[in-house]
C-alpha cells in the first residue's frame, strides 16, 4: 500500500494513512478560471523534462506538488529511480470507492521543433510547446479537477498520479503497481481528440540479430553472410509470417501487426558482413501472448539459419521498450460504470455523446488494466497526431472542457459506486 504522509495548509499539519479523507465544502467556490489552467499548463510546459534534461523529471514534479499544496490539496513527492519521482495526491475520503486520473510528466526533446519547444505560446486558441497535448495541458487539467474538488462532499477519493517515464520505459507506472495502488476506475489523459479511447494493442520492440563470419569479398566462400541471412528471414516472414499476422483481427481493437523500423549490418562493401540486426514494431492483440509473438519469429529465424550454415541468430526484446511488465493490449467494455460516468459527463459538460474509439499508440492504461485490475480508458485533450510533432499544439478549448470532465466525471463515477 501507499504509505501515509503529512501537509502543512494554512499553519494546520493534515496527517493520512492512505491519501484520506479531508471533506470540506463549495465545491462551486473553488472552481478554476480557464485562464489559471492556462497559466499551469505553461508553467509545466516550460520545465523541460525530457530523457536529456538535467534531473529529467525532478523539476516538474516538484512544481506540480508545491502547485498542488498551495491550493490546498495533499500531495507528495514518491521516488522512483535516482531522484525522480512521481506526484501523488488525493482529495475526498478513504475507505470507499477511488477513481485515478493518471497522466505522465515526462516529454519527448524538443528537437526540431518549428519554434522554442520550452516557451509556450498562445495563437488562435491553441497552446503551442513540446508538451501541449502530450501530456502536460492533460495534466494540468487533470490537476485543476483535483483542486477544484477538493471540498467537495466526495463519495469517495480521486487519486491524481503524475508519473514519469513514460516516455520510454514507463517506470513511473510501474513503481505505483509494485507498490500496490488501488482503483476502481481510471483515466489516462492522453490526447484522444477529447474521445473516450476504450483501449489498444499490446506493443513489443523486438530485435533480431544475425551473426555470421566476416571475410574479404575476395574470399567469399570464407565468410558467412549476416546480411543475407537476414535477408532470407525476412522474406520467410512476407511470404509465411505476415498473412498470418494479417488475418487477426480484434473486433474493437483491431488488427495485429509487424513493422520493420531499423536494419544494420556489416562494415563496408569488400567485407562480407559478419553481424546484422533487425529491429521491428510488433502489435498485438488478445489472443496473442509475449510468448508467441516471439515464438513465431524464432520459427521463421529457425528456417532461415537452417538455409545459412555457419550463421547464428537470436530474437531479443529490446531494453530501451521495457522495463519489467508486459506491455499487454487492454481493453473496456462501454457498460462498465467508470465509462458509463465518463460518458455522462461528457454530455453534461458538451451537450454532445460520448465518441468511442480505440488509441493508435500504447499507454500506461494496459499497465494499470492488466497488471493492477485497474479498468482504465484514455480521455484527453488534444490529438495524438500532434503528440511528438514539430508544431505540437492543444486547442484551448478542448484543455478547459477537459478540466470541467475530469472533475464531473469523478464525482458521477464515485456518485453511483454508492
Amino acid at each position: 500500500m501507499l504509505e501515509g504522509f503529512s501537509v502543512e495548509v494554512d499553519g494546520l499539519v493534515h496527517m493520512d494513512a492512505d491519501f484520506g479523507g479531508w471533506i470540506a465544502t463549495s465545491w462551486e467556490e473553488t472552481t478554476l478560471r480557464d485562464e489559471e489552467i492556462l497559466e499551469l499548463s505553461q508553467g509545466l510546459i516550460a520545465i523541460e523534462s525530457h530523457s536529456g534534461a538535467a534531473g529529467r523529471e525532478a523539476e516538474v514534479a516538484a512544481f506540480a506538488r508545491d502547485w498542488l499544496q498551495e491550493r490546498g490539496v495533499r500531495a507528495r513527492l514518491e521516488e522512483v529511480d535516482g531522484g525522480r519521482s512521481n506526484v501523488l495526491a488525493a482529495v475526498g475520503r478513504t475507505g470507499g470507492p477511488r477513481i485515478m486520473l493518471n497522466g505522465h510528466l515526462d516529454t519527448v526533446s524538443g528537437e526540431n521543433m518549428a519554434f522554442p519547444a520550452f516557451r509556450p505560446f498562445v495563437r488562435d486558441g491553441r497552446l503551442y510547446g513540446r508538451g501541449a497535448c502530450d501530456m502536460k495541458g492533460p495534466v494540468a487539467a487533470m490537476m485543476a479537477a483535483l483542486v477544484d474538488l477538493k471540498d467537495a462532499d466526495l463519495d469517495g477519493e480521486v487519486l491524481f498520479a503524475g508519473v514519469v517515464g513514460e516516455e520510454e520505459r514507463s517506470e513511473g507506472t510501474e513503481a505505483l503497481i509494485k507498490r500496490g495502488v488501488h482503483a476502481d476506475f481510471c483515466i489516462v489523459g492522453e490526447p484522444s481528440d477529447l474521445e473516450i479511447h476504450l483501449g489498444h494493442r499490446g506493443l513489443e520492440w523486438l530485435e533480431v540479430r544475425f551473426h555470421g563470419v566476416a571475410a574479404h569479398s575476395g574470399a567469399a566462400d570464407k565468410g558467412r553472410n549476416a546480411i543475407s541471412a537476414a535477408q532470407t528471414f525476412m522474406s520467410l516472414c512476407a511470404s509465411h509470417l505476415n498473412p498470418r499476422i494479417a488475418a487477426r483481427r480484434h473486433p474493437f481493437l483491431g488488427e495485429s501487426t509487424i513493422n520493420w523500423g531499423f536494419i544494420h549490418g556489416g562494415e563496408q562493401p569488400s567485407t562480407v558482413a559478419g553481424e546484422c540486426r533487425l529491429q521491428l514494431d510488433r502489435r498485438w492483440i488478445p489472443g496473442e501472448s509475449v510468448q508467441s509473438v516471439v515464438g513465431e519469429l524464432e520459427e521463421m529465424l529457425g528456417v532461415a539459419l537452417r538455409l545459412h550454415e555457419g550463421v547464428r541468430g537470436e530474437v531479443v526484446r529490446m531494453e530501451n521498450s521495457i522495463l519489467t511488465l508486459d506491455h499487454v493490449p487492454t481493453y473496456v467494455e462501454p457498460t462498465h460504470p467508470g465509462v458509463v460516468a465518463l460518458a455522462g459527463a461528457i454530455a453534461a459538460e458538451s451537450g454532445g455523446e460520448a465518441v468511442y474509439e480505440r488509441f493508435p499508440a500504447w499507454t500506461d492504461a494496459a499497465l494499470l488494466s492488466g497488471h493492477a485490475g485497474i479498468p482504465s480508458v484514455v480521455y484527453g485533450p488534444g490529438s495524438i497526431r500532434k503528440a511528438h510533432a514539430a508544431d505540437e499544439y492543444v486547442p484551448l478549448d478542448e484543455l478547459y472542457l477537459a478540466a470541467r470532465v475530469y472533475r464531473r466525471a469523478c464525482t458521477e463515477f464515485l456518485d453511483g459506486k454508492q
